[in-house]
């Protein structure tokens, strides 16, 4: 999936797909980027920050940062 910029993650890969502003409702979620973020795991990607998107490949976590809106992402996912 294409997340702006150079960035492009496997769909498989892919967990969660979460509008900023409401990635930290979940306590559960809200940790897990916590550590992704303090594990040094989290990925930018050019421009406004709309969408955070919990991936896991090999048994770790990242966090990328996109500028393109949750529900443009999930249109992509179907």
């Amino acid at each position: 999936m294409f997340l702006g910029g150079d960035r492009v993650v496997l769909d498989e890969d892919i967990i969660c797909i979460l509008p900023k502003a409401t990635a930290t409702a979940s306590k559960d979620t809200r940790r897990t980027i916590s550590k992704a973020i303090g594990g040094g795991r989290i990925q930018a990607v050019e421009g406004v920050e709309k969408t955070l998107l919990l991936c896991e490949k090999n048994g770790r976590y990242q966090v990328y940062a996109s500028p393109i809106s949750s529900e443009r992402l999930c249109l992509r996912n179907e």
